[in-house]
């Protein structure tokens, strides 16, 4: 008798709890002033998601033996985000003699592809590049949207959203490669090891920690040993990997992986018939970008040459032609970049 009226007791104890929680959560939902109430599990995604998409965006497209990576991104050093470029520093060398110049035409006349079109990348960090200017003028950029974390595995980290988030994970992933280097004496890391055992956790852990906020970052990593993978992150701690012939993540990711998705199948490019020159693959990410800015940027008014400083590309080698070049990945030069972009410009005003 006396365990049925504490459990009665208890019961009704209970009912008065749920109810006053009922209540309360009805409070909330249909206060108007409750600004921060958010449908999403995690507190303040909203805004960690708009900031990992609002400013850059970056295609990846496979080759046969390469990935093409091209990045879009506004150079307005004002802002808090990843920027395409930052223009460091100029070194003024002597002007060349005719003759110089005669001979480097003919030295790249007789080299390969590759080695016409593109820069060497020999050092992992930010991603840069020194262009030559017909003025006698190198200008040396760095990238805040491209990462090359190991030259044995290809593997680059390109992201998008908040600068200080970036670095931030940038440097949590360098960290996490050059300690398993030293303790398991240089071991290759795939695009799916960083990302399973350092940025998942990392990014995941952010969004289950009260008073803080998840990243408002978005990343894709690439390698290429020993075999091609594309992996993405979002503010989340989502991961997805990418097996078909491209990706992308950042601004416009959506509207511009339907583009992709056309293109790709215009061209006949698939998982299984992947395009044998890194220069199809360009063209293919940059019409993407175009046909995106034109139906939600208005591309015709934009200046053109606007449109292109906000380009950059990187192409990332397979093994084997890795080993036969020496370097990982290589930046696709300003005059080869200016020709691709100029054709897929007319190509998209055309239509």
């Amino acid at each position: 008798m006396l365990n049925m009226k504490v459990a009665q007791l208890h019961f009704m104890i209970l009912s008065v709890i749920m109810t006053k929680l009922v209540m309360e959560t009805k409070a909330i939902i249909s206060n108007s002033e409750a600004k921060d109430f958010s449908l999403y599990p995690v507190k303040n995604l909203e805004a960690s998601l708009s900031a990992s998409s609002s400013q850059a965006s970056v295609v990846a497209v496979r080759c046969t033996n390469c990935i093409v990576v091209v990045s879009m991104s506004p150079q307005d050093q004002s802002c808090n985000l990843t920027l395409a470029n930052l223009f460091e520093n100029k070194r003024v060398v002597g002007t060349e003699t005719s003759s110089q110049q005669k001979e480097e035409a003919e030295e790249e006349e007789n080299d390969g592809d590759y080695e016409r079109n593109l820069v060497p990348i020999l050092f992992r960090g930010p991603i840069g590049t020194k262009i030559r200017e017909s003025r006698g003028v190198d200008v040396s950029k760095t990238s805040r949207i491209m990462h090359l974390l190991q030259e044995t595995s290809g593997l680059t980290l390109f992201t998008t959203g908040f600068a200080s988030d970036v670095q931030h994970l940038v440097r949590f992933a360098a960290a996490h490669i050059s300690e398993n280097e030293h303790i398991y004496g240089g071991s290759v890391i795939d695009a799916k090891g960083v990302m399973q055992d350092a940025l998942v956790p990392r990014v995941a852990s952010a969004t289950m920690v009260g008073g803080s906020r998840p990243f408002g970052v978005q990343i894709m990593a690439i390698s290429t040993n020993p075999s091609f993978q594309m992996v993405t992150l979002d503010p989340s701690g989502n991961v997805r990997y990418w097996y078909g012939a491209g990706t992308v993540i950042g601004k416009e990711s959506h509207r511009i992986r339907k583009y992709l998705v056309e293109i790709l199948k215009e061209e006949k490019i698939s998982a299984q018939d992947l395009p044998k020159s890194w220069k199809t693959a360009l063209g293919v990410c940059i019409r993407s970008l175009l046909k995106t800015a034109e139906e939600s940027q208005n591309m015709r008014k934009t200046p053109k040459d606007e449109i292109f400083g906000e380009l950059d590309a990187l192409v990332i080698f397979d093994q084997e032609l890795r080993k036969k070049k020496g370097y990982p990945c290589a930046v696709v030069d300003e005059k080869t970049m200016l020709q691709t972009f100029e054709k897929c410009y007319r190509l998209c005003s055309s239509r």
